[in-house]
């Protein structure tokens, strides 16, 4: 078991580094889990069982879908293309800090950014076995029709 608020060495004792981040002694289970709080805090990019939406990725399609309401104002001037919001699945499944990674224009990065803050909750992520913090990023098509 490593704590968080020591590094073992080449030596045989452990080095300290920095009071524990949350005011405890947290004890990973191995070193990656321990790498990883390290470089991205709490939150995981890639887990062995990922966050998924209620019912799966068509459901996710059919929420989009019926949602999303393209602006006027994009439609007339004729914006489109693809947006990438990331977003946070929290232990409890809810949607958290929705933020655009890639953008198109204004007008639809924010109808995006409302529709992802308005999903009901997801099913969280796990990490051996634990539930987990896990970041998702989620593609979002514009395409005006003419």
């Amino acid at each position: 078991m490593i704590k968080n608020n020591e590094v073992k060495t080449n030596s045989t004792s452990a080095q300290e580094v920095n009071e524990p981040k949350y005011g405890d002694d947290k004890v990973y289970d191995n070193v990656e889990e321990l790498i990883n709080e390290l470089q991205y805090g709490d939150v995981y990019s890639v887990v062995e069982e990922m966050p998924e939406y209620p019912g799966g990725m068509n459901e996710l399609a059919k929420y989009l879908s019926e949602n999303i309401k393209y602006p006027e104002e994009a439609k007339e001037i004729g914006i489109g293309g693809r947006v990438f919001i990331s977003f946070i699945v929290e232990k409890d499944g809810s949607v958290n800090e929705v933020s655009v990674i890639r953008s198109v224009d204004p007008l639809v990065d924010n109808e995006a950014v409302r529709v992802v803050k308005t999903m009901p909750k997801w099913k969280p992520g796990k990490q051996n076995g634990k539930i987990v913090r896990v970041s998702y990023i989620l593609p979002i098509n514009f395409q005006p029709k003419n």
